[in-house]
Formats: structure tokens, sequence, C-alpha cells
């Protein structure tokens, strides 16, 4: 199977989250990956972007970047952001607060997730294992 890079970029706007998953899957579906792995995938990227929306200040291009790439067994799902002035981390007990799983859900489809700060903003990274498509 030969790597897959694709970057791009969704508005700051509710639609984005929808915007972003339709993208993902028109990426992933050439690459004949297992139902399961693409719709953990779209989840974990719905959860990077609307935390982006809810969190973070805009980049100065006034959009969230996305970048996705499928490496050998590895699927890496990025979202750039402007930044903000809280660290991304999971809230250990959310309750029944209407919000704070989404980091949650990230860390339990994913194999890791990370943030590391960008040029103009932060980068928040997820790692998802790609199991062979015939499984």
């Amino acid at each position: 199977m030969a790597d897959v890079v694709h970057a791009f970029a969704v508005p700051i706007h509710p639609s984005s989250v929808g915007l972003a998953r339709t993208e993902l899957r028109d990426v992933l579906r050439p690459a004949a990956q297992p139902v399961a792995l693409v719709e953990d995938a779209v989840l974990v990227l719905s959860e990077l972007v609307a935390n982006a929306l809810s969190h973070a200040r805009p980049t100065r291009t006034d959009d969230i970047g996305v970048e996705v790439r499928l490496v050998g067994d590895r699927l890496h799902v990025a979202v750039t952001d402007g930044g903000s002035d809280s660290v991304p981390e999971i809230v250990s007990a959310p309750g029944v607060r209407p919000s704070g799983r989404g980091l949650f859900l990230v860390g339990a489809l994913s194999d890791r997730w990370w943030w590391e700060s960008a040029e103009h903003g932060r980068t928040v990274r997820a790692e998802l294992r790609c199991p062979a498509a015939t499984e």
C-alpha cells in the first residue's frame, strides 16, 4: 500500500466538523482500510476539530488546518489551530457535564495523542494503528 499524505483546511464554522469528516472518508476510501479504523479516525478528527472550534483562537488565515498521514501501519491525524491559553488535557471524570469528553474519546480510540506548539498556534495529533485491510 502506498503512503497517503493529505492536508486541507476547514473554516472556523460549526459546519467544519462535518466537512472534515467527509474529507477524511474520501481520503481513506482508496486506501482500502477497514471500516472500523475509518470510523474511529473520523470520530477522532471530529473531536479534534470541535475542540479547535470551541477552545482555540483563529489562525492567521482564519481556518483550521488538518493533516492526514497513512504511513505503513500508522494513521496520523493532526489539527492545527491558533492556540489558546489552556492546555489540552483529558477530563478525568466529565460526569454529567454537557462537554469535556472529546479528548477522552480521542485517547480511547487512538494509540496515542499529544499536542505541540506550532509556528502560529498549536497542533494536536493522534495516531491510530492500522490493522491489515483483510482483518
